[in-house]
Formats: structure tokens, C-alpha cells, sequence
């Protein structure tokens, strides 16, 4: 073998280095963007989704309940034709009451339960993004603590008999472990 053919051999190993070099650099490079472009994409899909969880009537209404002991909830149309009027005076004794049937609703019951329904079944939904993968407790946390440590009872801001109305409620109509196991994965 001539010194020519050993040094032909030398350059061609070498361009077969760097170029297998390049490429891996290539794939981790575009690995990488994949990863940061996907993690936008949660973000933005988070963010959507909980802006569209928040402008939710029925769920501004569940909030307003949990955050005031009275207030004038404004209804939905379907409510507004069930009640006969456009907003009804809440205060907690009607949530407690609503939340703790099993039957024989009033009208105000009805509406007081779809909104609870709307923002716990959401919140159940929010779990299964997580579960799955899609999104991070972390993209909850700074929309949804506040609200999780009133259900959770962890502010003074409740009494026994709103917290204890609201979980007999999840617990009877909902799936508890996944709606206690998000509420307590973002406080």
C-alpha cells in the first residue's frame, strides 16, 4: 500500500467523521427546535384553554360564588328563561342547599349545579391533559391556586359548611381522585 493510499484513506475517514459529526449536530439542533417549537404549542393550547375556561359564563358564576358570600349572578339565557329574570341575589345558604341535594331541584338550585358542573368538569378535563401529557400542572398553577385552596378549604375564606357542601358535591357527582389530585397539584 503506497504512503498516496494510506493518506486517501486518512482524509476519506475524516470527511466520513465530520460529516457524521455535522448531521448528529443537524439532528440535535432540530431535535431541540422540535422540543421548544411543541413546548410553545402547549403553552399557547394551555393558555387558550384557560382563557376560554374563565370567559365561560356558567364558570364566572361557580367562581363568584366561591370568592363572595352574596352576590348578583348574571344568568345565562337558558337560566334567565328558567328563573324569569336576567340574574338572581346568590348567597352561601343557596349553595349549600344546591350543592347537598339529590333531588327536587328549584330553579335557583339548577342554576347554581350547572355551574358547579361547568368549572368541575373542566377542572376533570384539565386533569386528563395533564395525565396525558398535553399540558403541566405548572400552566394551571398561577390561574387556578387561589381557586384550589378555597375548595381545599385552606383559607379562611370559606366556612366548614360551603367546603364540606362543595366536596359532597364532587365527591357525588364527579370523579374525586382526578379532580382532588388536580386541586391539589396546583395550590
Amino acid at each position: 500500500m503506497s504512503e498516496h493510499a494510506t493518506w486517501l484513506d486518512k482524509a476519506d475517514l475524516l470527511v466520513k467523521v465530520v460529516g457524521f459529526s455535522a448531521t448528529a449536530f443537524s439532528l440535535l439542533i432540530t431535535a431541540r427546535q422540535i422540543e421548544n417549537t411543541n413546548k410553545w404549542k402547549r403553552k399557547e393550547f394551555a393558555n387558550t384553554s384557560i382563557t376560554k375556561f374563565f370567559e365561560e359564563p356558567l364558570v364566572r358564576n361557580a367562581l363568584l360564588m366561591m370568592d363572595w358570600r352574596e352576590r348578583l349572578l348574571v344568568l345565562s339565557e337558558e337560566h334567565k328563561a328558567m328563573v324569569g329574570a336576567p340574574t338572581i341575589e346568590y348567597n352561601e345558604a343557596m349553595l349549600v342547599s344546591a350543592l347537598r341535594k339529590i333531588s327536587k331541584f328549584s330553579n335557583k338550585d339548577v342554576v347554581i349545579r350547572d355551574c358547579f358542573d361547568n368549572f368541575f368538569a373542566d377542572v376533570g378535563r384539565f386533569n386528563d391533559l395533564v395525565e396525558s401529557r398535553i399540558m403541566d400542572y405548572s400552566d394551571f398553577r398561577p390561574y387556578f391556586g387561589y381557586w384550589s385552596k378555597i375548595v381545599l378549604g385552606e383559607t379562611n375564606h370559606k366556612s366548614l359548611t360551603v367546603i364540606e357542601a362543595i366536596n359532597f358535591y364532587i365527591k357525588t357527582y364527579f370523579d374525586e381522585r382526578k379532580i382532588m389530585k388536580f386541586l391539589l397539584s396546583i395550590k
